[in-house]
């Protein structure tokens, strides 16, 4: 009896901890998602933040490289 209690009360924790996992990942998904597009890149370069690598280059790229809002920003500039 107390076995059937205690692997049932491990189920759900497991599971609780799984949802929770899942809805951090989503959240994780939704802010970079948003960040990648204000600098003018596609957004599913979002995605590259759960690759181990890439997530690091994709920062390194968003933080020297000029972004494809400031090039159009800056060919407005000259059109004045």
């Amino acid at each position: 009896m107390n076995e059937e209690i205690l692997a049932s009360g491990m189920g759900l924790m497991i599971y609780s901890m799984i949802i929770l996992l899942l809805g951090m990942a989503a959240l994780v998904v939704i802010i970079w998602w948003r960040i990648v597009s204000k600098t003018g890149y596609p957004g599913v370069l979002s995605l590259l933040m759960f690759v181990p690598v890439a997530n690091i280059v994709l920062i390194v790229i968003l933080a020297f490289s000029e972004w494809p809002i400031e090039r159009e920003n800056r060919s407005l500039k000259t059109k004045r």
